[in-house]
């Protein structure tokens, strides 16, 4: 570990990494501070010790068979929660893995504590890390395309889901930093009561998280083509991932119809086209991007994602039985925006999470 460089499971590099910070390793640490720092060991003890989670319930992943994937995503976290605090964006927070089976994650806002669950993360290991079905059929329909990548897109998405999951738990300790009155919110509750305000938490987080995604595929994206990026490498790229990302936020909800003012949490399709919008619009201050004439249109990206993650679901590689319902959505296309202008404003009541990425977008790009 060191010189910038992390071997993964094909001695690839990590989303994000930047070739020119050398003195830092892939998750952005200084390789001497991480040894002192970042023990997940010693997380359990703190969280024990100051009430904020009994043994029982938190998941210690080491010596198990998947401990390198949970250790990688545990770094990650715990410095870019570090960051954070330092920066007084959030008090001084806490990354756990929950001892629970179900598909969740939740930030914990009374004691500033993200958790993801065991549940979530292995579904993400069989369904993305270890799909070799989606490497195949990425191989074979996009052999250009993927010849580019020094990783697998199966690892890729494991990345981007798993990073999007802490980036919006992130930013839901953001919201509630300067708030008196806390509160536990959930990733998977879309059976819940329907209330406007929880849209609009979910939106904000999903904004912000997409924001700091957007950011590490557009790193990746200039160092795979470097002088040959196009817009038919970045159209393929953020279609490709973003397909993955529409599966992963599937998990979230036991609903597939298309629905707007009910449950907790917006439909997966309002919550992938606002990802879309902030991706494209953060595309479109890039330099380089402008450079080249690459210009991100998310309808039609929208679309493309549905298409292909049918394409992948008549493929077998994906099951969830999404596509039976695409022509609600692009049927109601307008709708759902219309529907995102409403809840974008968070109010007073709340920081805006985006508000504090902007704050800090110079050290955060």
């Amino acid at each position: 570990m060191g010189k910038g460089d992390r071997k993964t499971y094909k001695g690839k590099r990590f989303i994000g990494s930047r070739k020119k910070r050398t003195k830092l390793n892939c998750y952005g640490i200084i390789p001497k501070t991480q040894n002192k720092r970042m023990d997940y060991k010693i997380e359990i003890d703190y969280a024990i010790k100051n009430n904020i989670a009994r043994y029982d319930d938190i998941f210690d992943f080491s010596e198990t068979p998947n401990e390198e994937p949970y250790k990688v995503l545990y770094l990650f976290c715990r410095e870019n929660l570090d960051i954070h605090s330092k920066r007084g964006s959030i008090p001084t927070s806490t990354f756990l893995y929950s001892n629970d089976f179900s598909k969740n994650a939740k930030a914990n806002t009374k004691k500033n504590v993200i958790y993801i669950n065991m549940g979530l993360m292995q579904d993400c290991i069989d369904k993305y890390l270890y799909n070799y079905m989606l490497n195949n059929f990425i191989e074979l329909r996009e052999p250009d395309l993927s010849a580019k990548f020094d990783s697998s897109l199966s690892y890729l998405a494991f990345q981007v889901n798993t990073q999007f999951t802490y980036y919006h738990e992130l930013a839901h300790l953001i919201q509630f930093s300067k708030k008196m009155t806390k509160e536990e919110l959930q990733e998977r509750s879309s059976d819940g009561e329907f209330d406007i305000t929880n849209h609009k938490l979910e939106i904000n987080a999903d904004t912000y998280a997409s924001i700091c995604i957007a950011t590490h595929i557009h790193q990746y994206i200039e160092k795979s083509f470097g002088d040959n990026i196009s817009q038919e490498y970045v159209d393929k790229t953020i279609t490709i991932l973003g397909a993955c990302l529409l599966e992963y936020i599937l998990n979230f909800t036991c609903k597939h119809e298309l629905y707007f003012e009910e449950y907790s949490h917006p439909h997966p399709l309002i919550r992938l086209l606002n990802v879309i919008i902030n991706i494209t619009n953060h595309f479109s201050h890039i330099p380089i991007f402008n450079e080249e004439g690459i210009k991100l249109a998310p309808i039609s990206l929208f679309r493309y994602i549905i298409n292909f993650h049918k394409e992948l679901e008549d493929n077998k590689v994906f099951t969830t039985g999404f596509s039976n319902f695409i022509p609600q959505y692009t049927e109601n296309i307008k709708r759902i925006v219309s529907y995102i202008s409403t809840i974008l404003d968070l109010g007073d009541d709340y920081t805006d999470a985006l508000s504090i990425w902007n704050k800090h977008v110079k050290t955060l790009d």
